[in-house]
């Protein structure tokens, strides 16, 4: 009864109201303000991990292209007169146990092409410029298209530098040793990796759903960047690396990128949200019973008089 009388008063009402507003009023205030800032803290945070999980796994495929080229030298090395007295057929029989990291590997010579690991369906024409570098100890990488349609990566290097008409040795890298790194991008991400052509090379996203590739020339001239790409009504944000092969494999950069859906992105946030509402409402209900005790309290004088006074107006002097 005392408390139901007491919320019928105007003075404690006015009181409380004007408490609440200037109590609670800045605190939502201040935790919208935080929540925002937050949320825009996580989403760059988010946005910076993608770049760098993309940055590591370019580093990881150019690994994987060095260690591949030490490869080839190892196996190029078992085809030299030098290291072998066998003829060259039975070198070819020789080679056959030493495929490694490659897909299909053959040896080209002047008298033609011999396959060693599978077959090459179709092999990237070299002028002279390409014959003076491979003479000169370097590495090539082209990208060729075969008859079914599949870009191939194909590594060329030279048995024996020093002449413009040596043979070559001739690889394709399998695709779970070269693309393994693409295991330890981010939890619904996808990868795609395009050549400066803006031919696909590789990517995880089913087939039909690859992402346009619009920013080619820009990514050419940005070792990184981040964007985003609408997919219906779900934002992709994108993260993009240049990976430079020109100086080792005389070859354009690849270009590798990485998409991650926004909510995976900010998958922090929800857990950040249920514990930010949950302590705002607990925070809120204390505020709003503290004050209920505070007001009441101090108005105790002012209740007795109001119904002492009410007594006096209604002749209920005794």
């Amino acid at each position: 009864m005392y408390q139901t009388k007491f919320f019928t008063t105007r003075v404690a009402k006015r009181i409380f109201l004007l408490f609440i507003l200037c109590v609670a009023l800045p605190i939502i205030i201040l935790a919208v303000v935080a929540y925002i800032q937050v949320r825009n803290h996580l989403f760059e945070q988010g946005k910076m991990r993608l770049r760098q999980e993309t940055k590591a796994i370019s580093v990881s495929i150019y690994e994987r292209l060095l260690l591949m080229r030490i490869e080839m030298k190892i196996n190029a090395s078992r085809f030299t007169p030098r290291f072998s007295d066998k003829p060259p057929p039975d070198r070819i029989e020789m080679g056959r146990g030493f495929g490694g990291r490659m897909e299909a590997m053959a040896l080209i010579t002047t008298d033609g092409t011999r396959s060693i690991v599978k077959e090459i369906k179709t092999l990237p024409a070299l002028n002279a410029a390409d014959r003076e570098k491979l003479a000169g100890g370097q590495a090539l990488i082209r990208s060729v298209r075969d008859p079914s349609g599949r870009i191939d990566i194909i590594m060329l290097l030279q048995v024996e530098p020093g002449r413009t008409d040596g043979d070559i040795l001739a690889a394709t890298p399998k695709v779970e040793h070269l693309w393994s790194a693409e295991v330890r991008r981010p939890p619904g991400s996808e990868m795609v990796v395009i050549d400066a052509q803006g031919q696909l090379l590789y990517t995880t996203f089913p087939k039909g759903s690859v992402p346009p590739i619009r920013n080619l020339e820009i990514m050419k001239h940005r070792h990184s960047g981040i964007g985003e790409w609408r997919q219906g009504d779900r934002v992709q944000i994108s993260s993009h690396v240049s990976l430079f092969l020109e100086s080792n494999f005389d070859h354009p950069s690849w270009f590798i990128g990485l998409y991650q859906p926004r909510e995976e992105l900010l998958g922090a946030m929800s857990t950040f949200v249920f514990y930010f509402l949950a302590c705002m409402f607990l925070a809120l209900m204390i505020l709003f019973f503290f004050a209920m005790y505070l007001v009441r309290n101090q108005l105790v004088p002012v209740d007795t008089l109001k119904n002492a006074t009410e007594k006096i107006s209604a002749g209920k002097l005794g």
